[in-house]
């Protein structure tokens, strides 16, 4: 195996340098001698125009598709300036910044009550609350907080449930027996069904595998 790719490789060394060997013709040596490198220069096609070389302190824009200095000669309208000193509020009049004035009068619609006092709104002005309706007695639990209290026929009254509960219904068992339900009643729990063979017999240092249903060791042929 090692000799045929060492004769092969023989081979392809002869090849390529009778290729080689090939004599040029003679114009074709004259103007590959009479070449000399050069500098290379950027094709014009792929030059970019777009970049700028101005300092970064300069503002720059685009004018007929170069980058120069930033230039406006249009001047800002004085009435688009805010002259007013910072402290004074400002508002838009007729095109022009002018000191905040407004002569309509607000309505009746300031709360002037003391803020412990409750206020309401009558008839579109605040006014101290007021509620004449009466609430419903029956609608105020009177009972003492420690009764349990329900509805009933629309009264609250003293919690209270004739109905007893079903004997069955109660866990009477141990609090460490296991229960369940059987047949409507509680009972300690049973289970009769043999678990299939799904438990996990091997030591815990075994690596396990499912194979036809049961837990085998593993393996992988």
């Amino acid at each position: 195996m090692f000799f045929s790719k060492v004769i092969s490789a023989a081979v392809a060394v002869v090849f390529v340098g009778q290729a080689v060997a090939v004599p040029m013709p003679m114009p074709l040596r004259r103007h590959v001698e009479s070449r000399e490198l050069g500098a290379f220069e950027t094709i014009q096609a792929y030059k970019r125009a777009d970049i700028n070389t101005l300092p970064a302190e300069v503002a720059a824009m685009s004018k007929n598709g170069e980058i120069v200095p930033f230039s406006n000669k249009q001047k800002r309208a004085e009435t688009d300036v805010n002259t007013l000193p910072a402290e004074v509020a400002a508002m838009s009049k007729d095109g022009q910044i002018v000191p905040f004035s407004n002569k309509q009068k607000r309505a009746d619609d300031v709360n002037t009550l003391p803020a412990e006092v409750a206020a309401m709104s009558k008839n579109g002005e605040i006014v101290p609350f007021s509620n004449k309706q009466k609430r419903a007695d029956n609608d105020v639990n009177t009972l003492p907080a420690e009764v349990a209290a329900m509805s009933k026929n629309g009264e609250i009254v003293p919690f209270s449930n004739k109905q007893k509960r079903a004997d069955a219904d109660v866990n009477t068992l141990p609090a460490e027996v296991a229960a369940m339900s059987k047949n409507g009643q509680i009972v300690p729990f049973s289970n009769k069904q043999k678990r299939a063979e799904d438990i996990n017999t091997l030591p815990a240092e075994v690596a396990a595998m499912s194979k036809n249903g049961q837990i085998v060791p593993f393996s992988n042929n």
